[in-house]
């Protein structure tokens, strides 16, 4: 049966088209009117005059406003009842609709559910050894929940994804920078070479700083040494301590000279499991071996 909203009374010619009033004859006379006052000049003795005039004024505008008022409820009166009527019946069709609504929600919430589970089915069948580099919340996707990416779009774009990020950890590793270690910190952070090779150029602009400004210093120390020589001959030799910034970026230097030498340490950290996820990875992506400290 076919739903359909008839209006039987009024029909189109029935409704209202036109409120008829002396409106012309009514506006020449209050223009008419308007003009002589303009053309009075009230004097301190005409204030009586004055007040009279105006609650005149104001009690025919009031009239005026009154009736307009009063037309305009008796037009309004059959529509707003019309107007509660539609809207008792439009919350009559609101009811099964927000049924179906409710039922269509739960059915794509459902989809979208199974979705994001095959999803994870193709990153488990594909992931390999990036698993602690790309976690599956940084390879899936909301788009691929939509009907129109298909297992093998997102299984593709999956695979692209690891082979590009196996590609560029290649690269990083092709470059031999002595910041291999910080510069795939910075990759695993961002998955993005650019961002990788800008914290290698920062380290490396860091280091050359350093290192030109323990020469400056060197090099003032040589002159230091050698005014001193010229004012006393065969000075004695007495022990320069090194301050603590020189003692420590010696230490840095051992470090960096032995940096190939194979040695345990034991040590605790404490942090949060994604801090912990991610210093896995970098033991993982490096090589290198951890285990429990032995009792």
């Amino acid at each position: 049966m076919a739903l359909e909203l008839i209006i039987t009374s009024p029909q189109e010619a029935g409704f209202v088209k036109n409120i008829e009033w002396n409106y012309e004859e009514l506006k020449r006379e209050v223009a008419a009117k308007a003009e002589e006052y303009k053309g009075i000049a009230y004097t301190e003795d005409n204030v009586k005059d004055m007040k009279s005039d105006k609650a005149l004024l104001n009690k025919f505008r009031t009239a005026i406003e009154d009736e307009r008022k009063r037309v305009k409820k008796l037009c309004l009166e059959p529509y707003e009842r019309f107007e509660q009527q539609i809207k008792d019946v439009v919350s009559l069709i609101d009811e099964p609709i927000k049924l179906i609504d409710g039922q269509l929600k739960e059915i794509d919430n459902r989809y979208k559910a199974e979705k994001k589970a095959l999803c994870q089915d193709i990153y488990n069948r594909n992931i390999d050894t990036l698993r602690g580099v790309v976690p599956f919340d940084r390879a899936f996707h909301d788009y691929y929940l939509n009907k129109t990416m298909t297992e093998k779009k997102i299984e593709e774009e999956m695979k692209g994804m690891f082979s590009r990020v196996n590609e560029e950890l290649d690269t990083i590793e092709s470059l031999h920078s002595e910041y291999e270690m910080q510069i795939k910190a910075a990759y695993i952070s961002s998955l993005d070479l650019s961002t990788a090779l800008r914290e290698k150029e920062r380290l490396e602009m860091a280091k050359r700083a350093m290192e030109e400004r323990k020469a400056l210093e060197e090099k003032k120390a040589a002159e230091a040494k050698l005014a001193a020589g010229n004012e006393v001959m065969n000075p004695p030799e007495s022990p320069i301590s090194k301050p603590p910034s020189e003692t420590a970026q010696n230490s840095q230097e051992a470090v960096l000279e032995t940096k190939d030498t194979m040695v345990t340490i034991d040590f605790r950290v404490t942090c949060s499991r994604e801090q912990l996820q991610l210093l896995k990875t970098f033991l993982v992506t490096n090589k290198i071996n951890y285990g429990p400290v032995p009792k």
